[in-house]
């Protein structure tokens, strides 16, 4: 089993920091750090302890776009429910400016305004849920300095999709591309249920 990768996304996936994950299987954290850095393997008996652990908790889509976000050359990133930051894409690390890694589990603080005014639209963090909306299309302009500290307007389209992982723990996966400023159509956003 790959010890590094697996660690992480269980943490990720439960929003546990390493001091969080060390203290529930009884290590130090600094032993979580050299596990998921590559540098030392768990041994047998803890092996057997994290199998029972993670194993049957790793969701499968959440891997699967995990994986996706880690491929492709868009802005891209998944969040749970409570708009934690799961997995953002090397695009998005270069938008903002920052290893975005480093929120991994956190609430993301990211949101220009106009990204208040889209969930808003959808009846707020909660509504997103609540309100069985799957997809939302969106034009966004994010201005210079605006949060993310990007140096020049971003016209951007947006797609958001709210899925569910195997343990039916909903996901918001969202997928942005940058658009020429003439085809930017300010609005609230597309909503869609399939």
């Amino acid at each position: 089993m790959d010890w590094q990768r697996t660690l992480r996304e269980y943490r990720r996936c439960h929003g546990l920091t390493q001091a969080a994950f060390a203290e529930r299987i009884g290590v130090d954290n600094t032993t979580v750090s050299r596990w998921e850095r590559g540098r030392d393997q768990p041994n047998l008996s803890v092996q057997k302890l994290l199998r029972e652990l993670v194993a049957p908790t790793l969701p499968v889509l959440g891997r699967a776009l995990a994986d996706m976000i880690d491929t492709t050359g868009d802005i891209a990133v998944l969040m749970d429910k409570n708009y934690r930051l799961l997995r953002a894409s090397k695009a998005h690390h270069a938008m903002l400016r920052y290893d975005a890694g480093d929120m991994y589990g956190k609430q993301f603080p990211f949101w220009t305004d106009a990204m208040f005014q889209i969930i808003g639209h959808a009846g707020g963090p909660e509504g997103w849920w609540k309100n069985g909306i799957y997809r939302m299309d969106f034009h966004s302009l994010r201005m210079p300095g605006e949060r993310a500290l990007n140096a020049i307007p971003l016209y951007q389209s947006v797609t958001t999709f709210t899925l569910q992982d195997t343990s039916g723990a909903p996901l918001r996966f969202s997928i942005t591309k940058t658009i020429d400023p003439k085809h930017y159509k300010p609005g609230p956003p597309k909503l869609q249920a399939y």
